[in-house]
This record gives structure tokens, C-alpha cells and sequence, in this order.
């Protein structure tokens, strides 16, 4: 069988085109291959299986037939020829086919889009600086101030007072834009902080200085930016009735209160746990600067171009990351929109910060022969179901059916080559700038 001619050209550090040529003995086999199959099976009119004219056959699925043979020429000789010249594209091959004419040879071209070949020029030695930050007393404090906060319970106030600044009040209200009633204005038993500032500052003035048991109008004119439409702007007229005043009642801090939470034996052991997890949490924001400065330098140290479509994917993740960060703000959708198109450049930038660092990660992992074992793996879907809560074999049945095993396999090796170049890279220990 003769073999197809392939030309390859750059059209630039991510893109090639392949110019191919496939002579008509080639062509001419699969013709003649393609009619015998059809003449052996087809059923034409006036004919039993198989026995119809093989010119019949011929000139009722011409069409058809060169249709797929050029399909397969294509197929089968722009796979040899990545095979040959040692291709593997990053996105969909983009093809311009010559007409085909039977008994003359059949050309077409492929642009692809391939990894950029990288020079490692640095990648050991880096220099970075790595902050060392020490948990403060005022931190274990207010951190314990936290967990007397998460302790406390709202008491109801029995004596007769007005409302004040820090009370938690609960209240029935309904309100009406020109005598209508109108969606979100109306609730009962719904509960609020007073001094918060979550509510519009007219409707929170007016529950200042009401008694229990007290009903009372209060107008309010939502802001022109109020992120409901429907009342932005507008004079609304709420009825009020103060169904509860409560307060806030915080438990002292005592050896008591500190054996409520799991495995403390008093206040003494309840520091010395906070200040230990404190400590982890500063010493993990470190280490995540330190990656950020170790990837911004390699980048820096190697600069090469990215493939345009692994942009564009990686960009479309970002942007659909921070769509559905905006959703859990319950932002207006019409906002979010706005939102993202401002983002949209300067994620962009991200996506081709991200690319690059991926590819030359990889290129250090295959230089450096950094592989990633069966119980490595193993590991690190442990750690995901003890996080989530569930139960290793969940866990990998999970990862196993979305066919995600490979994507771990490479979290795991970009762990360990991170881990690499910082034990190859020149960290200096700082204190925190202020």
C-alpha cells in the first residue's frame, strides 16, 4: 500500500499545518474495496442480496461511497502522520479538503495546535521568601471570644424596655408600594440583629425604641442600587409588629465551657489547642504564598508561549468558577453578568499565568522522572473522604465511573514536583510585612 506524503510546517511555537498528499493507487484500493463490500450485501430492486451489476452498485452510491472514503483517507492518514512525526495536538485539528476526484491523488491540510517544545532555562535555586508568622496572644484570644460566641443563646428580655442597639428582635411585618402588596415584603417571626446593617436604614431606624407587643408604620425609600429592581428607588410602607425582643447571652470562659468542646480537659488544654491550630493555619498560608512566588518565578524564569484553545478551556473554567461564586452570594443575575465582564480580562491573564506554570510542571516532572505510586494515590483519596465525610471506597468508586482517576494521578505528581522545587529553591524566612 502506498503511503500518503505529509509536509509539516511551524506556523508558530503552538501551531503546525500538515500538508498531505495521497496518491490514486491508494485511493483506487479503497474504492475498490469499499464497492466490493457493498455489492456483496446490498439488495437493489429486481436483484437478490448480493447479485446486483457492480456498475449498478457503482452509479446508485457514488455519492455515498466517496463520502466515506474520504472520510477514511483522512482518518487514517492524518493519525499516521501524528504517529509519525511524534504529534499530539491540544485541541480539534481543524482540516481543508481538495475535491476529490476519482483516479487523481486527494490533498488536504490540518492546522493543529500542539504544546510549545520548552528549554528549561531555571527551575532549581529559585529564590523566594517564605514568611514566618507566629500565632499572638490577642489571636488566641479572640479566638476564644469566637467560641464563647458560638456557645451563646438568645434569651427572651422579660422586662418591659424599648429596643436598643445588639437586640435580636422578632418581628411580623407586611409591606405594600402604593397600597399593593409586592414579592420579599412581607414575612412573620423573622428575626434580626439590630445595628446589623443587612436592612434597608430606614426600615432598622424604625424598629429602634419599640416595646414588645408595639405595632407601628414605618416608611422606607429603598436606594436607587437596591438589588431588587422591583422596589429600587421606591417609597414603601411597612406595618410592624414586635412580637419578642431577645438578648444575646454570652457563657463565661471557664474550664467548664472548654470541656464542651471535643476532647479538652479545661481552658488550659483549650488554648493550647487553639493556638496549635492557629498556628497550622498560618504556617498553610505561608506555605500557599510560597507556592504562588515559586510558580510566578518559574513562569518568569521560562517564559514560552501557551497553546491558545488550553487558554481558552482554562479560562472558561475560571469563569464559570466565579459565576457560580457570585450565585452562592444570591446575587441578581443581571449583576453577576456585569460582574463576570469585567473579570473576563483580567482572567484571562490568569488562564494564561495557569497554563504556562501546567506546562512547564509537566516538563520538570518528566526531566526530574518524578512518578506517582499506586499508594500515593491511595493516599490522597483518603485524605478527600476524610474531609467530605465519606468512606475511601465511596471515595474511589466515585473517581473510578467519572473516570477522574487520571486527573488524581496528576494532582498527586504536580504535589510532589511543587514539593521538589521547593526543596530545590533558595528560601529565605521573613517576617510578615505589616
Amino acid at each position: 500500500m502506498s503511503a500518503a506524503k505529509v509536509k509539516v510546517e511551524d506556523l508558530s511555537d503552538v501551531e503546525k499545518k500538515l500538508s498531505v498528499e495521497i496518491p490514486p493507487d491508494e485511493i483506487q484500493h479503497q474504492i475498490q474495496t469499499y464497492y466490493a463490500e457493498l455489492a456483496r450485501d446490498v439488495k437493489l430492486p429486481g436483484f437478490r442480496a448480493g447479485k446486483a451489476p457492480l456498475q449498478l452498485v457503482r452509479t446508485r452510491f457514488s455519492a455515498d461511497v466517496q463520502r466515506k472514503i474520504v472520510s477514511h483517507l483522512i482518518e487514517s492518514s492524518y493519525t499516521q502522520a501524528l504517529t509519525d512525526h511524534s504529534l499530539f495536538p491540544v485541541a480539534s485539528p481543524k482540516i481543508e479538503a481538495q475535491p476529490f476526484e476519482e483516479g487523481k491523488s486527494f490533498s488536504y491540510t490540518v492546522t493543529i495546535e500542539v504544546k510549545p517544545k520548552i528549554d528549561l532555562k531555571k527551575y532549581k535555586g529559585l529564590e523566594v521568601q517564605k514568611e514566618k508568622v507566629d500565632v499572638t496572644k490577642k489571636e488566641v484570644e479572640a479566638a476564644l471570644k469566637d467560641l464563647q460566641e458560638r456557645k451563646a443563646e438568645l434569651k427572651k428580655v422579660e422586662q418591659k424596655r424599648v429596643t436598643q442597639k445588639k437586640d435580636f428582635v422578632v418581628i411580623d411585618f407586611v409591606g405594600t408600594l402604593e397600597g399593593k402588596k409586592f414579592a420579599g415584603g412581607e414575612a412573620k417571626n423573622f428575626l434580626y440583629e439590630l445595628g446589623s446593617g443587612r436592612l434597608v436604614a430606614d426600615f432598622e431606624q424604625g424598629l429602634l425604641g419599640m416595646t414588645q407587643g408595639e405595632q407601628k408604620e414605618i416608611q422606607v425609600t429603598f436606594p436607587k442600587d437596591f438589588s431588587e429592581k422591583n422596589v429600587a428607588g421606591k417609597l414603601a410602607i411597612f406595618q410592624i409588629t414586635l412580637c419578642e425582643i431577645k438578648e444575646k447571652q454570652i457563657p463565661e470562659l471557664t474550664d467548664a465551657l472548654a470541656k464542651t468542646w471535643d476532647g479538652c480537659t479545661g481552658l488550659a488544654d483549650l488554648e493550647k489547642k487553639l493556638k496549635e491550630e492557629l498556628q497550622r493555619h498560618n504556617d498553610e498560608r505561608s506555605e500557599q504564598k510560597l507556592e504562588v512566588q515559586l510558580a510566578e518565578a518559574l513562569v518568569k524564569g521560562n517564559p514560552l508561549t501557551p497553546p491558545p484553545t488550553m487558554v481558552e478551556r482554562q479560562q472558561a473554567y475560571l469563569m464559570d468558577d466565579a459565576e457560580r461564586r457570585l450565585e452562592s452570594f444570591r446575587m441578581p443575575q443581571a449583576l453577576i453578568k456585569e460582574n463576570l465582564e469585567k473579570m473576563k480580562e483580567d482572567l484571562k491573564k490568569r488562564a494564561i499565568f495557569d497554563v504556562q506554570f501546567i506546562l512547564l510542571l509537566e516538563v520538570i516532572s518528566d526531566q526530574e522522572k518524578i512518578g506517582v505510586t499506586p499508594e500515593e494515590i491511595d493516599q490522597h483519596l483518603k485524605n478527600i473522604a476524610d474531609r467530605s465525610g465519606m468512606t475511601f471506597g465511596q471515595i474511589h468508586d466515585h473517581y473510578r465511573k467519572a473516570g477522574l482517576l487520571s486527573q488524581i494521578r496528576w494532582q498527586v505528581r504536580q504535589k510532589k514536583t511543587m514539593d521538589f522545587l521547593i526543596s530545590a529553591a533558595k528560601v529565605t524566612e521573613v517576617k510578615p510585612s505589616k
